[in-house]
């Protein structure tokens, strides 16, 4: 091809770029909010959507819980944590466990039976328990929510928004034991008696030496889709945030980050 034919096609494409800007994928959620080191919302994709939360409320259980129970605590398994539906560490009615090793059990591998058997051990039932969630929400600023119990699992009236979650993920960190189990890839506990459970994290990204600075709680059911609410260090600095209604787990947790940028 002629020098002179070659330029003008070079011209011409860089021209065709220039026109039509490159699409860049920013995420597949119904609800997005990222909250920069100083509090104030970065990034926002209809924020205060209101969706299910699915088990990103567990967040929230876990602070309840440590604000109301002693972690070396032993508490009966009732027959309503155990019947539970998944997702589950498979906890039996009678079995009696450390308030410390269920909040484990709860934020690492978001296990249901754990979220009722903490509720009842800290307010008799769960329906109570979550009227405590409602109280310290309030209490954390969260003016968009309306929790109705302590898994996530559906249920009607019960709701949040991204912006909500992201916020209550910059007190969330206050807690150790919740950064800490955050943090954790495997997790292993016993029963009074004896009885060996171990949990794995839900977490992908702890295992992807890229990825394992960010941290947070997965959530997913057929309504609320996948869901997350997380934060992240950058330049020193804290960064919350959280999605719900996405479709693409890994790829909008990655996709937040590099909104920060």
């Amino acid at each position: 091809m002629p020098r002179k034919r070659r330029l003008f096609w070079i011209v011409s494409l860089i021209s065709l770029f220039l026109a039509f800007p490159i699409f860049v994928w920013a995420g597949d959620w119904k609800s997005g909010a990222l909250i920069d080191g100083k509090g104030k919302l970065f990034y926002s994709a209809s924020p205060y959507k209101q969706l299910p939360p699915a088990s990103t409320v567990k967040i929230l259980t876990a602070m309840v819980v440590i604000d109301s129970l002693p972690l070396d605590k032993w508490i009966r398994i009732s027959k309503m944590a155990a019947s539970i539906e998944p997702s589950k560490v498979y906890l039996r009615a009678g079995e009696y466990y450390r308030v410390r090793d269920l909040l484990y059990a709860l934020l690492m591998a978001s296990a249901n039976d754990a979220a009722v058997a903490l509720a009842e051990a800290a307010a008799g039932t769960e329906s109570r328990f979550a009227r405590f969630m409602n109280k310290k929400a309030k209490r954390c600023g969260l003016h968009h929510s309306v929790f109705k119990n302590a898994s996530g699992l559906p249920a009607k009236g019960q709701f949040s928004c991204a912006y909500d979650l992201a916020r209550l993920m910059r007190i969330a960190v206050k807690y150790g034991l919740i950064t800490d189990a955050l943090g954790k890839k495997v997790y292993v506990f016993y029963s009074r008696t004896g009885r060996k459970i171990k949990v794995v994290n839900h977490n992908k990204l702890l295992w992807n030496k890229r990825w394992s600075f960010i941290r947070g709680k997965t959530g997913f059911t057929r309504s609320a889709r996948q869901c997350f609410v997380g934060y992240f260090y950058r330049k020193a600095q804290l960064y919350t945030f959280a999605f719900l209604g996405g479709k693409t787990l890994w790829r909008n947790i990655k996709e937040i980050y590099f909104l920060s940028n």
